[in-house]
Formats: structure tokens, C-alpha cells, sequence
């Protein structure tokens, strides 16, 4: 096993590769011609230090009648792991759920898995776990629980209303790991929100809101909102359209300013 890590990700580039979830015109999400019905997963034991049985986990895992496949990945420090959906045309809300789901019992997915266009080194594992009759995984997003019937002002009446707001929004968005940011265009419009409301302070909202879409990088996200900064200095921005989505998701539904 290469422990070096530069010499692994050298390696690993050079390895066959397939794209688990479907096949594609190109390597973009937006070029997929026709869906695999699964779902692959990544559990790397550096994100799950926590698992004392980490390296037991795939037993543990092949006891999931969803489960088709268990096996480890190039490093041998991880697992990947396919489940058949039942619905691929709700792929990103299946991840969404399986996230859920793996957070309850203490196991961090990776969560660039959730984009269609994953794509997927060659590895070997000897002992590896097939399940051809694998079920189906029907689980989608818990719906959110409905907002309290009052008015936001209720909830703080000083400066810090909009820092409290945020805060009731990134509850609700991180308890049942909702990504709001697929859209582009949502997505800066939401760091122009946070910068003009808040400037600096604003990037640990942004990193926080953005952390559940399937490509989210902290790199690409800083630069994303420094350009919303530099925008915020002319900018008349609010809260608007955090609000709006918020509203849509049955959060803080009878807010008023």
C-alpha cells in the first residue's frame, strides 16, 4: 500500500475510471445520456476517525438489503459502496436522504458523491461484498417541519435580527442537509445577500450554506464570495433571497421585516 499521498493521487490518475451513476456525451452532469440506477458512495476513514470499528465497517454495511456493493477503495483506507435507487431521476435527493441516513449512525459521507458525474477509480478488493439483489433505496428528504405561527420580529427585536434569522435557516438546512445552492445564479445571489448584510463574517454563512451541493469546494467558495464582497460595496442586496427560499421550504414562513 503506497502511504504517501502525492505518489498515490500520481498513481491513482492513471488507473481506469468509470463514471458509476451513468454514462455521458462528456464528464458533466448536464451531459448525462442515460442513468446507471445507483448511487456510489465514498467513506474515507480520515473523515470518520471518530469509528472505532471503521475497518469492520464493511460487514456491518453488507447486513443493508440496499446495499449491492461494498469494497475498498484504491487507498485501502476507505470504502466505496453502491446502492440502486428507485427513482434516478431524483438522484441528488436520494443522496440527500442517504446523507440523513449515514449521519444518524456517525458516518460522514463524502459528499462530492452526490454529483451525477462522479467519476471512479479502478480498485480491488479480494473480499469484497456483492449483493445482485440488492432492494432499491426509496428514501428521499424528510420534509421540513412547519414554521411557528408568528412573526419574525418575535424572534429578535435588535440589530441582530438578520444574524438571527440566518442562524434559524442554517438549523433547519443543516439538520436535514438541504443543498439550496444548485443553481448558479441562487447560489451568488446568496453570498451577495450574506456580504452586503455582513460582510466578512458573512463567508462562515456561505461555506455553511453551500456545504451540501455534491460539488462544493471551500477553495472555489472563498472565491465566490470575495467577488460577492466587492460586489456588496455598490450593491442595495438583503436578505431576499435566502428569505424566499427559506419561505419556499416552510421556514420562517410568516417572517415580516
Amino acid at each position: 500500500m503506497i502511504k504517501d499521498k502525492a505518489e498515490r493521487d500520481t498513481k491513482k490518475a492513471l488507473l481506469p475510471a468509470i463514471t458509476p451513476s451513468g454514462t455521458f456525451s462528456h464528464r458533466s452532469d448536464q451531459s448525462m445520456l442515460k442513468h446507471s440506477g445507483f448511487i456510489c458512495l465514498d467513506i474515507d476513514h480520515k473523515d470518520n476517525c471518530n469509528l472505532q470499528n471503521f475497518f469492520e465497517l464493511k460487514s456491518e454495511l453488507s447486513k443493508i438489503k440496499q446495499v449491492a456493493y461494498c469494497g475498498l477503495s484504491v487507498s485501502g483506507e476507505g470504502y466505496f459502496v453502491l446502492i440502486p435507487v428507485a427513482y434516478p431521476e431524483k438522484h441528488h435527493l436520494h443522496f440527500q436522504a442517504l446523507l440523513q441516513l449515514f449521519t444518524n449512525f456517525n458516518i460522514r459521507l463524502d459528499q462530492k458523491c452526490g454529483n451525477l458525474s462522479r467519476l471512479r477509480g479502478y480498485s480491488w478488493d479480494p473480499e469484497a461484498y456483492f449483493n445482485h439483489a440488492a432492494i432499491p433505496f426509496t428514501g428521499l428528504p424528510k420534509p421540513m417541519a412547519p414554521a411557528p405561527n408568528k412573526p419574525f420580529s418575535s424572534y429578535a427585536k435588535h440589530q441582530g435580527n438578520n444574524q438571527v434569522l440566518v442562524e434559524i435557516i442554517l438549523k433547519h438546512i443543516e439538520s436535514h442537509c438541504l443543498d439550496i445552492t444548485a443553481d448558479y445564479n441562487v447560489w451568488f445571489s446568496i453570498g451577495c445577500n450574506l456580504a452586503s448584510s455582513f460582510g466578512h463574517a458573512g463567508r462562515s454563512y456561505y461555506h455553511r450554506l453551500s456545504q451540501f451541493h455534491s460539488a462544493y469546494k471551500p477553495s472555489e467558495t472563498d472565491r465566490k464570495f470575495d467577488e460577492c464582497l466587492k460586489k456588496a460595496v455598490t450593491s442595495q442586496a438583503s436578505l431576499g433571497t435566502l428569505i424566499n427560499i427559506a419561505k419556499s421550504l416552510g421556514i420562517m414562513a410568516n417572517y415580516s421585516p
